[in-house]
Order: structure tokens, then C-alpha cells, then sequence
């Protein structure tokens, strides 16, 4: 029976990795367009394909070894979306469906890459994906940006936001990582066209994340004496760059900030870190809605209710944490504070990691600043 299952599992296999790297393409071209195209109530069509790749994933590699600690947060997020049922006072079933989401997708993310590419030579496989499809979320960027601003047509209309789909701002910073820690032709000229493109068709927070791998990527060549005293300087031009960069402070940003500060609150006091509020919970009570949206000009309208469970922290460690609680939360975030202390391993004069093994931190520590001031792992069912 298991060799009958692994012949028929190869030709699966392939088809699901075709599928995947398909339906990322789609998510580069399309963006919102396709994963805000709803089949019917909070299901949309990105969720279906999703559901499907999932299912057959575990038909192909059923006891494939997830991490310790990811099982866990998975089964707690599922009871947490269990109990939710019960606990949620007269909230609409889709409230409840729509913010599990965020963790939802985790759980899919989690079976489908274990079980199709537990091996290292599929791992391999999924890495030369990943830099090619980097290569791609380029050059589509470039073409956009050159349409965007040749046209001045947005395919937003007029909303803020300027970047093709999210992926392709994802994209464009993995392909900052790359290079980076590449030692290709003409690195430089590479790195300030990345750089351009997440300024004129990014967003702050992906400026900030290269900025982050680029300091990561000098410190990893540093002795440990002089890496403190670069951090130091570091905490020191924090403030200072506050005050001296107005996007830094203004309405956007400081409203973020109290957002922030409220929830941490509510995360620490009312659940003292370690039980989440679980899912179908507002994000905002009325009396904070106008105060960021009155005082700070937040532009999302939280006193409708929809918003109110809708519009997530615009950080996604923090929604993490506010549904199943910080400590639950610390299995996600070690493992990229790991990698993270891993990117930076150091000795004597000679680096100790594989450039891959660099690039990858450096690829996950900018990502990580980019989702910690946005909404980007809860779509498309949040903003």
C-alpha cells in the first residue's frame, strides 16, 4: 500500500508544484484583483485553490514531520477558532472566519511545503524557484513602473497604494537579498534599481526592510566588538532620524504607534501574554476608533462594524499575538530571530555560513520589518 502510494503521489507531486509556483504568477500579475475576486460570502477564489493544493499536499506525503513547535501553534490556533464559536458574543460567523485567516494560512503553508518539498533536493528545487521568481517580480515591477509613470494610471485608481500586488513588492525585496550577498556583475547598479523600485512603487516599510538587510549584511563581516559598537550608534540615530524624517512621524506613522501601544495592553494586561482573545473580536472598542481616526487621521472607518474586526494592527506579529497569545506567538518568532543570529555568525576573519544560508536570513529579517508595519499575511480577508 505505501509503495502504491508513492508511485501514485509522483505525478501529484509535480502537478501541485505547478499549481503553486501557477497561482504565485497569477498573485505577481493580478494582485488584489484575483484574491479579492469572492466565489460567494468570505470565500474567495485564492482561499479555494488554496483549500484544494492543501488537501492533496497531505494525500501526497501524509506523515511528512512538521516542527514541534509550528504543530503546536497550528493545533492552538485551531482551538482557539473552535472555541471562538462559542465565545463570540452575537458576531457574525464570517467575522470569525475572516480573521483565523491569518493563521489559516500558516497551517496551509506548513503542509503543503512539508510535504512537497521535505528533501533537499526538493528544497533545492523550491530555492532556485524562489530566485528566479525574484527575477520575475522585477522585471514585472520595472514594466509596471514604467507604464505607472509614463501613464500616471494607477490599476488602484486613486488609492494610495501604487505597487502592482504585494508579491511583487515581496518579490522585489528577495531579489534585494540576492544580490546582495551575490558576488554577480554589476551588484551595485542591481541593488539601487531594487532600491528604486520599492521607492516609487513600494512602500516605506519595504525601504526600511533593505535598508535592514543591507546594515545586516556590513555587520555580518564585523568582529563582535565593533558590531556592538555599530548597534549602539544604531539606537542612538533612531530618535534622531524621528525627528529629522517627517514620514516618520506624521499622522501615518504615529497612529500606528498608538494602535500598537493599546494592544499591547490589551495583550499583557487583560490576557497577561499568555491566552489569546481568539478570533471574531474587534480590533478597536468605539472610544480608541476616534481617537485614531479623529486625533491621529487614521483613514480606515472603525466605528462600522465590518472595519472594526476587519482592519487589523498593521503588524502581523502583533495580530498574531492579540488572537493566540504572545507566548503561543514566540514559535513563530524565534525560529526568524534564530535565523537571524544565525546570519550573523561570525569567526575570526572568515564568515561561517553558506551564502545561501545568508541570503535567506537577510531575505527573512527585511520581510519581517515589512509585515510588522503593514497588513500582508491577512490577505486577502483584512483592509
Amino acid at each position: 500500500m505505501h509503495k502504491l502510494m508513492t508511485i501514485l503521489s509522483l505525478p501529484v507531486n509535480s502537478f501541485l508544484r505547478g499549481v503553486i509556483f501557477l497561482l504565485l504568477a497569477v498573485l505577481l500579475l493580478f494582485g488584489v484583483s484575483f484574491t479579492k475576486f469572492s466565489l460567494g460570502g468570505a470565500l474567495y477564489i485564492n482561499d479555494l485553490v488554496l483549500a484544494v493544493v492543501t488537501g492533496l499536499a497531505f494525500f501526497v506525503n501524509p506523515h511528512a514531520k512538521i516542527p514541534l513547535g509550528f504543530f503546536v501553534f497550528a493545533l492552538i490556533s485551531l482551538l482557539y477558532f473552535i472555541l471562538s464559536f462559542a465565545i463570540a458574543d452575537k458576531v457574525p460567523v464570517v467575522y470569525i472566519f475572516r480573521q483565523f485567516m491569518i493563521c489559516g494560512y500558516f497551517i496551509e503553508a506548513l503542509i503543503i511545503f512539508t510535504s512537497l518539498f521535505h528533501n533537499k533536493e526538493r528544497f533545492d528545487q523550491l530555492f532556485l524557484f524562489i530566485k528566479r521568481f525574484s527575477i520575475a517580480a522585477v522585471i514585472f515591477d520595472s514594466l509596471y513602473a514604467v507604464f505607472l509613470y509614463a501613464t500616471g494610471v494607477s490599476i488602484y485608481g486613486d488609492q494610495v497604494y501604487v505597487y502592482i500586488s504585494p508579491l511583487a513588492v515581496l518579490g522585489v525585496m528577495v531579489y534585494y537579498a540576492l544580490v546582495l550577498n551575490s558576488k554577480e556583475r554589476f551588484r551595485l547598479l542591481k541593488l539601487i534599481w531594487a532600491l528604486i523600485l520599492l521607492v516609487l512603487t513600494g512602500h516605506a516599510s519595504a525601504v526600511l526592510g533593505v535598508v535592514v538587510m543591507t546594515l545586516l549584511y556590513v555587520g555580518t563581516y564585523m568582529r563582535p566588538t565593533l558590531k556592538i559598537v555599530a548597534s549602539s550608534l544604531g539606537l542612538v540615530a533612531v530618535p534622531i532620524a524621528i525627528l529629522v524624517f517627517r514620514s516618520l512621524s506624521d499622522a501615518n506613522a504615529i497612529w500606528r504607534l498608538v494602535y500598537w501601544g493599546v494592544t499591547v495592553k490589551r495583550i499583557f494586561l487583560e490576557k497577561v501574554g499568555i491566552l489569546g482573545h481568539g478570533f471574531g473580536v474587534r480590533y478597536a472598542d468605539e472610544e480608541l476608533s476616534r481617537i485614531l481616526q479623529e486625533v491621529y487621521k487614521f483613514s480606515a472607518t472603525l466605528k462600522r462594524d465590518e472595519d472594526a474586526f476587519v482592519t487589523p494592527l498593521h503588524n502581523a506579529f502583533l495580530t498574531f499575538a492579540f488572537h493566540v497569545g504572545f507566548i503561543i506567538t514566540l514559535v513563530i518568532l524565534i525560529p526568524i530571530i534564530l535565523a537571524f543570529m544565525r546570519g550573523q555568525s561570525y569567526r575570526g576573519n572568515k564568515i561561517i555560513i553558506t551564502t545561501d544560508e545568508q541570503f535567506l536570513a537577510h531575505a527573512l529579517a527585511g520581510l519581517s520589518i515589512w509585515v510588522g508595519f503593514n497588513v500582508i499575511l491577512e490577505l486577502p480577508h483584512s483592509s
